[in-house]
């Protein structure tokens, strides 16, 4: 009879998780006529689980959407030049978006943030080349710090915002870095 039970409770268990099992909700999330998503997308969850992308249009636009609790939001972030490549979200304290990405046309590594009513974007390492499979964090001070590759150099780099300008170096340059 022990054994009986415990094979039951196992039994129990399984068909607990498989009835659980939560199921993919895919839905479109922009859709511009007479354009295509290209790829190099970025995905970050707010403090509600509510998702923020950033991701290209072939027509070279940096993209950002967010769902709102109801529909996705969606906007231009960066068309001037060619502004496709890799791209990297993160959201400080107060929720708001902050974007690393590459130039396209340059490969400059480019910085956009939601001041709460306008992007604002700049030059973070214009180097050629220099910004690809890059990466974004905030401190406490929502203050950005990005990581990328320097393809010209085939250099690993790291740039921060101290509070009055961005600090720049190379973390490693032996081999192939960046990868």
């Amino acid at each position: 009879m022990r054994r009986l039970t415990g094979l039951l409770l196992i039994l129990i268990v399984m068909v607990g998780v498989v009835e659980a099992a939560p199921e993919w909700h895919i839905e479109t999330v922009d859709s511009v006529p007479g354009d295509s998503i290209d790829g190099y997308n970025s995905l970050t969850l707010d403090s509600t689980d509510r998702p923020h992308i950033t991701y290209f249009l072939a027509s070279d636009a940096l993209r950002y959407a967010r769902l709102d609790g109801s529909a996705w939001q969606t906007e231009t972030v960066d068309s001037e030049g060619w502004a496709a490549g890799d791209s990297s979200l993160a959201l400080d304290s107060s929720e708001n978006p902050h974007i690393s990405y590459q130039e396209g046309e340059n490969g400059d590594l480019r910085y956009a943030r939601w001041d709460g009513s306008a992007w604002q974007t700049e030059t973070v390492d214009s180097e050629e080349w220099v910004s690809a499979y890059n990466s974004l964090a905030l401190d406490t001070a929502d203050r950005p710090h990005i990581s990328y590759r320097d393809s010209t150099n085939l250099d690993l780099k790291y740039a921060h915002w101290d509070g009055s300008a961005w600090q720049v170096e190379t973390v490693d340059s032996e081999g192939y870095m960046g990868l």
